[in-house]
C-alpha cells in the first residue's frame, strides 16, 4: 500500500467511481501503508512532529503528486526551503503539514486515500499483514460465487487466507514478485514479453543517513 498502488485504488474508486468501491479491497503485506515512504509518529520528545525515514517531500514541477496534493486531497504543505528560493532542482519541492504548520509526514496523502477509500465503500477494505504468495486460477468446479466469473483468480497470503477476485491489480517491489510461487498466473500465463520482463527484476539496498 505504497504511493502507485493506493492512487491507483483510490482513482478506480474514490475519484473516477469505475469501479464501486464496495467492491474493492487493498492488501499490504506489512503492518503501515507507504511502501518506500515511511513517516514515524508519536516519537518521544517530538511531540506532534513526524519523521520522515523515506521519501519525504515532491517538486512542485511534477504534476502528479502536486495536483493530487493541493487540488484533490487539499492538505496543507510549505517549501521545504523554509525561503521558497527555488533550490530544488531549480523549483521549489513541498512537504506535508498538519494544520499547526507542523510536519505531518509524507505518508499523509497515502493515508488520506486509504480513508476515503473506507469511506466510501462498506466496512473494512484496507487489510495489513497479508504477504501475497501465489495468484493462481480460480477453477470453475470450486465452490465458490465467483466460480463463473472467466479471468478470476485465487489470491493466497502467506497467513492461510485465500481471498477470490474477478479484478486484481497487483502493485509490488521487486522482491515481493521473486517470492511468488512459480504457479502464479504471472509466471504461468504470461506472454514471452512479460515473462522476460518480471525476470529482469533485479533489487538492490538502499540507506538513507542522517547526520
Amino acid at each position: 500500500a505504497g504511493w502507485g498502488g493506493v492512487y491507483a485504488a483510490w482513482r478506480l474508486g474514490v475519484d473516477t467511481g469505475a469501479i464501486d468501491p464496495a467492491a474493492m479491497c487493498v492488501f499490504e503485506a506489512n503492518g503501515r501503508v507507504g511502501g518506500r515512504v515511511y513517516s514515524l509518529r508519536g516519537l518521544p520528545d517530538f511531540d506532534d512532529l513526524a519523521i520522515d525515514v523515506g521519501g519525504y517531500r515532491f517538486i512542485e514541477s511534477d504534476l502528479l503528486p502536486a495536483q493530487l496534493v493541493w487540488k484533490a486531497l487539499k492538505l496543507p504543505t510549505a517549501c521545504y526551503d523554509w525561503a521558497c528560493s527555488a533550490q530544488c532542482e531549480g523549483a521549489n519541492c513541498y512537504v506535508v503539514k498538519d494544520a499547526y504548520g507542523n510536519n505531518f509526514g509524507y505518508s499523509w496523502p497515502v493515508e488520506t486515500m486509504l480513508g476515503q477509500l473506507e469511506d466510501a465503500g462498506e466496512g473494512q477494505q484496507v487489510f495489513f499483514g497479508k504477504e501475497l504468495t501465489a495468484v493462481l486460477p480460480h477453477k470453475a468446479t470450486d465452490d465458490a460465487p465467483l466460480a463463473h466469473v472467466a479471468g478470476a483468480v485465487v489470491l493466497k497470503f502467506a497467513d492461510g487466507t485465500r481471498v477470490i477476485a474477478d479484478k486484481l491489480l497487483l502493485n509490488l517491489p521487486g522482491n515481493a514478485i521473486s517470492r511468488l510461487s512459480p504457479e502464479s498466473v504471472l509466471f504461468a500465463d504470461s506472454s514471452p514479453l512479460t515473462s522476460a520482463l518480471l525476470n529482469s527484476v533485479t533489487t538492490f539496498s538502499l540507506t538513507k543517513s542522517y547526520a
